[in-house]
Parts: structure tokens; C-alpha cells; sequence
């Protein structure tokens, strides 16, 4: 997993690059899927995941669906940067992590664990 801060994931970005995001709703309402960067002294959610591939996205997105019990659905979406950079504005995110397949822990989260 590579995590950068958003404004360098969008300016190291080309315009025409696509990557998938995972949305979990909850209460009625679709959220990206976001974490703590680090959550020792992060206060907020402040990271998005993307992936440029759909299996190891959809994986996390399942993983923490099945830890939130508020959960009512996901899905996966592919966008354009220029959609990640409106969610970033709009939910204040921070950082940007890139998750791939890699070997490690078998959640097929990209983790590397």
C-alpha cells in the first residue's frame, strides 16, 4: 500500500488514469471508503483507498463491511481523478493509499502485512 498526501496522488496523476473506489452506505447514504491515516493522532477520517484494480478494492470494500454492522451495502466504482479530487474536497480528506495485490498477509487488502 502506498499512501501519499491527495494533493501529490492528484498532481502525480494524469487526467485520463482511472481507479477503481469502494462506497459503503450507511443510514441511507454512500460514503467512499476512508480510514485513519494514523489512528494514534488522526482525529478524523482523513485517507481514501483507490486501486487500479477491482479484486484487491472490492476485497477491502468486503472487509469492512463485515466489521461494521451499520453496513447496508458496497459497491465499486472506477473514476476519473478529477472525481477523486471532488470526494477529497468534499469529505476533507487528507491522504491518498493506493492498494495493489501483494504478497503478505492473504486479506488481499494490499496491505503487504
Amino acid at each position: 500500500m502506498n499512501v501519499v498526501t491527495a494533493q501529490a496522488f492528484l498532481q502525480g496523476t494524469s487526467q485520463n488514469e482511472c481507479f477503481y473506489v469502494g462506497f459503503l452506505k450507511l443510514n441511507g447514504g454512500w460514503i467512499p471508503l476512508c480510514a485513519l491515516k494514523d489512528p494514534e493522532t488522526s482525529t478524523t477520517l482523513d485517507m481514501i483507498y483507490v486501486s487500479r484494480s477491482y479484486d484487491p478494492m472490492a476485497a477491502l470494500t468486503s472487509a469492512y463491511a463485515e466489521k461494521v454492522a451499520a453496513v447496508e451495502q458496497t459497491f465499486v466504482q472506477f473514476l476519473m481523478p478529477e472525481e477523486i479530487r471532488n470526494l477529497v474536497d468534499r469529505y476533507a480528506l487528507g491522504f491518498v493509499a493506493e492498494i495493489a495485490h501483494e504478497e503478505g498477509c492473504g486479506c488481499g487488502c494490499g496491505c503487504g502485512g
